[in-house]
């Protein structure tokens, strides 16, 4: 417990935002990410490399990771961005009610 915890100030009772990385490694945020870029990543896949797949010829392993990144940072990207808007409404409002 911090010295601080018995102090009661208002500042005590906002909701404290969490380290950028707790977000973005966050559960919730991760498995949404995964769920998006395993779907978007297959659909960009079948189109940018249709063609091989069905010619047989060999596959390029780096397009395919990056196909599949690409879609997982963007999904993060948003749900960050939204998360740290919420936090930051949120501290809007507890100044408010504090004023």
């Amino acid at each position: 417990m911090s010295a601080r915890a018995g102090a009661g100030t208002m500042n005590d009772l906002a909701p404290r935002q969490p380290s950028l990385s707790a977000i973005i490694f966050d559960p919730g945020i991760v498995r949404r990410s995964l769920i998006i870029a395993a779907i978007v990543g297959t659909i960009l896949n079948l189109i940018a490399q249709g063609d091989f797949l069905m010619d047989g010829t060999p596959l390029n392993f780096w397009k395919i990771c990056l196909t599949y990144c690409v879609p997982y940072c963007v999904s993060t990207y948003g749900a960050v961005t939204a998360r740290l808007e919420t936090y930051r409404k949120q501290a809007e409002a507890a100044k408010q009610d504090k004023a």
